[in-house]
């Protein structure tokens, strides 16, 4: 049986928006950061780089709220910990820098990486579609799926070029609040991949 989050009160302001994400490990963001210079010459980025802790690859947006609730929490986590104990530990692996469509100047500049080099990671993104669907209504624009890590929002665009592969082994779903437009992940649940 699905949930449904809605009630007949007047809508408020969405101010948390949640996601279910991968983070790479500190010697894989150091990787990253050694490049950036690199990239950032060859494609004339002028942008800061996001904060090093905010950096992750999407697996599911879960969608935006007023607040928190509780009880969504507590389903997702259930949800998680089922894909969890089902999947085992997989490398990840990007090695393409893109940029996609933005805002006017906040062009995301992301490392992606391809479905051939990233099976296991599609699997996981599947099964966890396939358990959320149990007891969540899905939101229609985070069912597709591209594997990427967002370095920076920069005005330039039409980037498409092979990077140095960045690889690191996926092992935690982690469930994240991000308070919109502040900058600030808040960590609500994280669940080790353990088949």
């Amino acid at each position: 049986m699905q949930l449904e989050f809605m009630t007949g009160a007047e809508p408020q302001p969405s101010t948390r928006s949640l996601f279910l994400a991968l983070f790479p490990g500190h010697a894989t963001i150091q990787h990253i950061c050694e490049q950036m210079p690199g990239i950032r010459q060859q494609h004339g980025l002028t942008s800061k780089m996001r904060p090093l802790e905010h950096l992750h690859l999407t697996l599911h947006w879960i969608g935006d709220y007023p607040e928190v609730p509780e009880d969504l929490v507590q389903i997702i986590g259930h949800a998680c910990k089922q894909v969890a104990n089902r999947v085992s530990p997989f490398e990840v692996k990007l090695d393409e820098v893109l940029s996609f469509r933005g805002r006017p100047g906040r062009n995301p500049l992301v490392l992606s990486g391809t479905d051939a080099d990233n099976a296991k990671l599609t699997s996981l993104h599947q099964t966890l579609l396939l358990e959320l669907a149990k007891v969540l209504p899905l939101k229609k624009g985070g069912l597709k799926f591209h594997p990427h890590l967002t370095l920076l929002y920069d005005k330039q665009g039409n980037i498409k070029a092979p990077a140095n592969p960045v690889t690191w082994t996926a092992d935690e779903i982690v469930l994240v609040c991000s308070e919109v437009g502040h900058t600030k992940y808040h960590r609500l649940g994280a669940w080790k991949l353990q088949a």
